[in-house]
């Protein structure tokens, strides 16, 4: 077997240096390459947080705008029914004698109260601009029975605008003797006995709410003992 003599070995010298460059070249270049990609895989990964973080902020800003929406369109319902602002007194309290006078009667007497801060309901301490108040008005009333009892409610709630709302009443009956022979009142409040009739007795509460600066306001002042045309007061 011939053996390697010098030059030989200097001939073999060139081709495994550049053999051993060449590796250390791949090598390198497989680095960065790995390098690169770790780096376009965290691009990837960061976009992708980035994507779902701007999806999330868009849908809360959308739900925030249909939210906005629509206490909108409720702030303008609420402006327009005159629950914003100053209470109208004589628009409702013309509404309310219009009423009680289709009632023929049955209501005899009335009190309107002055505007009443409202407290104990859920959510009212983060109201910032406007506070709610409400107004009362107390009415005294005498139906022949029942049905025209409901009937002078439903009037009576229907009439009046704003956020209002009858809150409750109290009813007494009547304790009078009928004459005998006398038959269910008629709508005149006579028996067919000749003899009046004794009516229900019901005291009523009706309430407006209003959205409105906490600053005095000049129709606060309580209307008391107002008496209706065809009443008993």
């Amino acid at each position: 077997m011939k053996s390697l003599t010098k030059s030989d070995l200097r001939v073999l010298r060139v081709p495994v240096i550049i053999s051993a460059t060449l590796i250390v070249l791949a090598a390198g270049l497989a680095g960065v390459a790995y390098y690169r990609l770790a780096q376009f895989d965290a691009l990837e990964a960061a976009s992708k947080r980035d994507t779902r973080l701007a999806r999330a902020a868009r849908a809360g800003l959308e739900a925030q705008r249909a939210q906005g929406h629509g206490y909108a369109q409720r702030y303008a319902s609420l402006v327009q029914s005159g629950a914003v602002g100053r209470f109208a007194k004589t628009v409702e309290i013309d509404r309310f004698e219009a009423a009680a006078v289709q009632a023929v009667g049955q209501v005899t007497r009335y009190t309107l109260g002055g505007r009443a801060p409202v407290a104990g309901i859920e959510g009212i301490d983060r109201l910032r601009h406007l506070n709610l108040f409400s107004h009362r008005l107390e009415f005294d009333a005498e139906p022949l029975h029942e049905e025209r009892f409901l009937a002078l409610w439903r009037r009576v709630g229907d009439s009046v605008g704003g956020l209002s709302a009858i809150e409750g009443c109290e009813l007494r009956r009547p304790t009078e003797s009928v004459t005998a022979g006398a038959s269910k009142p008629s709508d005149s409040g006579i028996a067919n006995g000749s003899t009046a009739a004794p009516r229900m007795r019901a005291k009523c509460r009706l309430v407006w709410y209003l959205f409105a600066p906490p600053e005095a306001d000049p129709s606060a002042a309580p209307v008391v003992g107002v008496g209706l045309p065809g009443g008993r007061s």
